[in-house]
């Protein structure tokens, strides 16, 4: 176990949250580049918002599951 500034994390919590972090990072550049796609305003653009999308649904449900099992 790692004491930091005063709290208690083991390696595995520490890789939880540093890859919650990264996986809230990548939600939040995913959804300015839909925001791109979407004033673009063509098919194919608006199948790689689809895409995206589905991608941060994944990010997000990854990490739902990750903070349930914090609990």
């Amino acid at each position: 176990m790692v004491i930091v500034t005063g709290s208690r994390y083991n390696s595995g919590e520490r890789a939880r949250s540093a890859h919650m972090n990264e996986s809230i990072v990548e939600m939040q550049r995913l959804l300015k580049e839909i925001v791109g796609h979407l004033q673009a305003d063509t098919k194919a653009d608006k199948r790689k918002a689809t895409a995206k999308l589905e991608r941060i649904a994944s990010l997000a449900s990854t990490v739902a599951q990750m903070l349930q099992a914090q609990r």
